[in-house]
């Protein structure tokens, strides 16, 4: 995720793992599609954020969550709404999300060795 991110290891100190589809689903729920409970772990729900900026979020909507997203320092962060699926989080967006990371990840580890 370091390398996807392109964090080194002392910016990752300020770092923790968020959930952009929350664990539990908030009450008013618009912007969440989940048939999958699978979905919430996989790397593509997974994210590094500002711990400062992940205590506020909680179970907040995708699009709170958004305005969040958008304050950090890691450009991929502000730009997650481009896996939305009809303006909300879904399975769908998390397997895109995950291809894509997989995909970096593969091609950052093919150039090592060239």
């Amino acid at each position: 995720m370091l390398i996807y991110l392109n964090l080194d290891k002392e910016q990752e100190k300020n770092f923790t793992i968020e959930h952009i589809m929350p664990q539990t689903l908030p009450a008013d729920n618009k912007t969440y599609i989940n048939k999958n409970k699978k979905c919430i772990n996989k790397i593509g729900n997974l994210t590094l954020l500002e711990e400062k900026i992940n205590t506020k979020l909680g179970n907040k909507n995708f699009n709170e969550k958004m305005k969040e997203y958008k304050k950090s320092v890691i450009i991929k962060n502000r730009k997650l709404n481009k896996f939305l699926v009809k303006n909300s989080w879904t399975d769908e967006s998390i397997k895109k999300r995950e291809e894509e990371i997989i995909n970096y990840i593969w091609n950052f580890l093919l150039n090592l060795s060239k």
